[in-house]
């Protein structure tokens, strides 16, 4: 009986595995045969056909009808002839198989991934207003560049993208605004929509802004000036974009839930048709080889064409190894922080010590007198140092001010804890991770985002009296200094995985609490026409690529050359792999400056490194005149470890800095 009570289990178990093969292989055979979106790239025509080149679609269509006999018209999603040679269809992984045996096809990609968002003050912060700012030295704002910005759309009637006073659009200008005449202008002189890979019907979606993140952004990049801008009356003052005088053009290929690989790859062949001289992609997503890349291959492209790619680096730090859009050809703009708090809350402490943090919640009948201070995680779980739901004791907590960590829970939650337990007010104190960063939330009691150094020094002061004390004042605006040029810790770090030896991010702009238009919201019971945002991609419109913005650039003159290993790439940054013991680095340089100018090198490197730069001087004679030289770093002792330095040439006006990292250990980068 034992016998045949096995033999049908195990009877039993082996159908379970046919069942189950069976199953996983029809489950396997549907998805072969599911429509999903590809991006096909092909062999150029043969010395750039002009019939191919301007019959794409219906060369395209037509290479689409060799792989299956219905209308190839309803599959073809787009067709791409300027910033790469194909198209982008909806196939079957057998039909995309079968279209790769094609002669002209060279590569299909998969096109599953969708992308994220990455998301007043500010030009006096970046010294652009003032006597020596550097919209006086230009003198011209930005006025005659072409700004593309491809993401969610605008917003196109605010008082940022009026076009009152501004000039005609260049004559390269080729481009055209699908809004209603009364919202086109010379600010706003193109707007298009490309969402057909994500529709299930072929239907135009305007370039209406649903989201508020590309009118934040275009605002922030070329927005008009607006006097008396604020967000329910705070920050008032005259707001104005990077570049005030610079023409916007907008390319929506993102809705709130996605945004598309050849959605974005349409918007970017656009904008390089269209005429823009800039193009700001605030967008990341997961690494991919560059060439499965549509933002590494278009860039690529459009960068070659004398077109300037700025990107986001992303929002996912402050880990390392999480960077998007890390291409050397692109630029890589990482989120700092500016010197201006919107919504300050100090805490005073009863020894006197003062520390500052934000909350934007501040209630008018708010007495700052001195309140007995608790603190749970000292003399409880984690939990109750957190003030999870449920986790505070009400006979500890009644009428004082309480401390939570940050983590386990929502910020607001914590809030709500400590007030269903009797508490008058909070303190959030953030964990390591979180940094400097604080949040103003809008919380349901009198309460203080900090900084988790400060949070140490609050629990020290806790920890050294029998009777801790603390008070909270809210002072609405202030500046602070100390806060500004720090990273956010939100803003994704490098190094990066595909370039181990090219720095990544490039550089780093204002991110963190930006101020700038947003289509209609009710804030507060008001309708506001601004709000304040944190993300790279407010970064991505500030700081050094202001210049690029404002003052016109050549065309980039790509010259063929031999490959080179990644630390010999001609980078203004410089990494250099020192794990067996010496290097070479080379970098090409053009003088853009005064005709005749000299520069002396001054190098700085770690203790155990010897760096040499020969020559140590140039001189030059004309402008785009270009000098070779060469750095020689040497280990000579020390602890292996990797190490920070820089190297400046300084003329008499001049300095120009480029960062170095020393990768000293045995082991990569990425």
């Amino acid at each position: 009986m034992g016998f045949k009570r096995a033999s049908l289990l195990q009877y039993l178990c082996i159908l379970i595995i046919i069942y189950s093969f069976n199953f996983s292989a029809v489950a396997a055979n549907d998805d072969r045969n599911k429509l999903q979106n590809y991006i096909v790239f092909l062999r150029p025509a043969t010395d750039n056909n002009t019939f191919v080149l301007e019959n794409a679609e219906k060369w395209h269509n037509s290479l689409l009808s060799t792989v299956f006999k219905n209308s190839s018209a309803s599959r073809l999603i787009y067709s791409y002839n300027t910033v790469v040679n194909g198209f982008a269809a909806r196939l079957t992984e057998v039909e995309a198989q079968e279209l790769l045996k094609h002669p002209w096809c060279v590569r299909i990609i998969l096109a599953n991934n969708r992308y994220k968002l990455t998301t007043t003050q500010t030009p006096k912060f970046l010294k652009l207003r003032g006597y020596n700012g550097l919209w006086r030295r230009t003198k011209n704002m930005g006025e005659g560049m072409i700004i593309g910005i491809i993401d969610t759309g605008i917003w196109p009637d605010h008082p940022s993208f009026s076009g009152k006073g501004m000039p005609n659009p260049p004559s390269k200008w080729k481009g055209h605004c699908d809004f209603k005449a009364k919202f086109c202008n010379n600010k706003l002189i193109g707007a298009k929509s490309f969402l057909r890979a994500g529709a299930e019907e072929q239907k135009h979606i305007p370039p209406f802004d649903t989201v508020g993140h590309g009118t934040h952004t275009a605002s922030t990049a070329a927005g008009a000036f607006v006097k008396n801008a604020s967000v329910s009356g705070n920050a008032m003052g005259l707001a104005s974009g990077m570049a005030p005088r610079a023409h916007i053009a907008v390319y929506r290929v993102c809705t709130e839930e996605r945004c598309e690989e050849p959605d974005i790859l349409r918007a970017i062949e656009e904008a390089v048709k269209d005429g823009c001289d800039v193009l700001s992609i605030s967008l990341g997503d997961a690494l991919k080889p560059f060439y499965n890349d549509p933002i590494s291959i278009a860039g690529f492209t459009a960068s070659h064409m004398g077109v300037f790619v700025s990107t986001s680096a992303g929002n996912d730090g402050p880990l390392p190894y999480t960077l998007s859009n890390d291409a050397p050809w692109l630029l890589t703009v990482a989120a700092s922080t500016i010197s201006r708090r919107f919504f300050d809350s100090t805490i005073k402490l009863g020894n006197g010590l003062q520390l500052d943090g934000e909350s934007k919640y501040q209630p008018n009948s708010w007495v700052p007198k001195m309140f007995p201070l608790v603190y749970l995680g000292k003399v409880s779980n984690i939990k109750s140092g957190q003030c999870l739901n449920g986790t505070l004791d009400q006979k500890q907590v009644n009428g004082k001010i309480v401390i939570c960590d940050r983590g386990g829970s929502t910020r607001l939650g914590k809030g709500l804890e400590v007030r269903n337990a009797g508490g008058v007010g909070m303190i959030l104190v953030n964990s390591k991770k979180d940094g400097y960063d604080t949040i103003p939330d809008k919380h349901v009691l009198p309460a203080s985002n900090i900084n988790y150094f400060d949070g140490e020094k609050l629990k020290k002061y806790i920890r050294s009296t029998k009777d801790p004390v603390a008070t909270l004042v809210f002072k609405g605006v202030v500046m602070d200094n100390m806060r500004s040029h720090s990273i956010a810790n939100f803003s994704s770090r490098g190094p990066s995985r595909r370039n181990a030896f090219i720095l990544k991010p490039d550089i780093a702009g204002p991110g963190v609490n930006i101020l700038a238009a947003v289509p209609p919201t009710k804030v507060e019971g008001e309708i506001s026409h601004f709000a304040i945002k944190s993300g790279t991609s407010m970064a991505c419109y500030s700081d050094d690529k202001i210049e690029v913005i404002i003052q016109p650039l050549p065309p980039v003159k790509c010259a063929k050359t031999k490959a080179v290993p990644q630390e010999q790439l001609n980078y203004p940054s410089i990494v250099v792999p020192l794990s067996t013991g010496n290097a070479v680095i080379y970098r090409t340089v053009t003088n853009v400056g005064d005709e005749k100018d000299s520069y002396k090198a001054k190098i700085k490197v770690p203790k155990g490194v010897s760096a040499t730069v020969i020559p140590d001087t140039l001189n030059f004679t004309r402008v785009y005149e270009k000098k070779t030289f060469k750095i020689v770093f040497k280990w000579v002792g020390g602890s292996k470890a990797n190490g920070f330095g820089d190297l400046k040439w300084i003329s008499k006006r001049h300095v120009v800095r480029s960062p170095i990292v020393l990768q000293l250990a045995a082991q990569t980068l990425a």
